[in-house]
């Protein structure tokens, strides 16, 4: 089902940063799928964007395991990549040098 629109479509959310604020850390969420298979499919079940002033959350952070995109000094989050279809089951951070 990769590139169709989910079952549960959402709404899109905009988040609008402050002139100055900086991205530090982007936080994954996933969890497995429920059906019978050996390992079952994992899907994105959050995402957390931590900020220098706030941290912005979508969807679930509590389901599974949670793996992070940390930015180093200088650099900055371009955007993402990944795969989807009817769920989100890959994502991954574009980091780049700020100039």
């Amino acid at each position: 089902m990769h590139g169709n629109k989910g079952p549960l479509a959402q709404p899109a959310t905009v988040v609008k940063f402050d002139r100055d604020e900086k991205i530090g850390r982007v936080d994954v969420n996933s969890r497995s799928f429920h059906y019978p298979a050996d390992p079952p499919p994992q899907w994105i079940a959050g995402l957390q964007i931590w900020t220098d002033t706030r941290v912005y959350t979508f969807g679930d952070m509590a389901s599974g395991p949670t793996d992070q995109c940390v930015l180093a000094y200088g650099e900055v989050l371009l955007g993402f990549f990944g795969r989807s279809g009817s769920y989100i089951d890959q994502i991954g951070c574009i980091i780049g040098k700020a100039k």
